[in-house]
């Protein structure tokens, strides 16, 4: 089942220690609230001009190894405040870890003072907009699972043509459609529509996470074309983050 807000999987730092299989906890919020609080380090001493070089460096260091959350933790607050001015190193004592890090749910609202460390002070939300309107628009026009109209047509807005989306806006946009229909499969006559209107077809055999998201979509909707790409994936990827989901689907 879905984790709710207060799961502790939903920590950045999940406690394992009562013996749960690690396989339980997986999901994509290491993903997410990763990045979040990647964009927020950043932002806390000054942007990327000077947070890049400090994790250009801390990734080369630590190519090939296992590193614990705490070893990173101590790099960054060493790095930065024996470089950062007076302000900034009073922002770095003021950075709640403990949320950020070991409390469940969203990351943690901060209420700083300067208005640049907000992560959506200067996030072009565009190609974001885009994503979510084109999957919200499969999903009310086939609302019922009674098929998507042949005559309708999504008209692109500022974020461009679907079909010329690079790979990440094709994930991020099935990842979406495939919440909103949680609940009631697509019909098979919306398939063939998703398929022309993102250009899958190409895509299919060089982004495996396309693979995998448009496969899920085509198995709920009792798509039985789809079952011997899905045992070709099978027979191929051994990943859990794969597998599970299809054998479940």
């Amino acid at each position: 089942g879905r984790m709710g807000p207060d799961h502790r999987f939903t920590c950045l730092v999940p406690d394992l220690s009562t013996g749960e299989d690690p396989d339980d906890a997986f999901s994509k919020i290491p993903y997410e609230k990763g990045f979040y609080t990647l964009v927020y380090l950043e932002l806390c001493v000054g942007g990327d001009e000077e947070f890049n070089p400090f994790f250009k460096a801390w990734l080369a260091t630590k190519a090939n190894m296992s590193v614990h959350t705490e070893e990173f933790k101590t790099a960054y607050l060493d790095y930065f405040n024996s470089k950062v001015d007076l302000p900034r190193r009073a922002v770095l004592e003021s950075i709640d870890w403990n949320s950020w890090l070991h409390k469940p749910g969203l990351p943690p609202l901060f209420d700083d003072t300067s208005a640049s460390l907000s992560p959506h002070a200067n996030y072009d939300a565009t190609l974001r907009d885009g994503v979510m309107r084109l999957a919200s628009y499969f999903h009310h026009s086939d609302i019922m699972g009674i098929g998507t109209p042949p005559a309708s047509a999504f008209v692109p807005g500022p974020e461009g043509d679907p079909s010329t989306w690079p790979g990440p806006l094709v994930v991020a946009f099935l990842t979406e459609l495939s919440v909103h229909r949680a609940s009631t499969p697509l019909h098979m006559n919306t398939l063939p529509l998703i398929s022309s209107c993102v250009a899958l077809s190409p895509r299919l055999d060089r982004n495996l996470e396309v693979q995998f998201l448009w496969l899920k979509l085509r198995l709920r909707a009792g798509d039985s074309s789809a079952l011997d790409g899905t045992c070709a994936l099978l027979r191929t990827c051994g990943r859990m983050k794969y597998v599970r989901p299809l054998f479940q689907t």
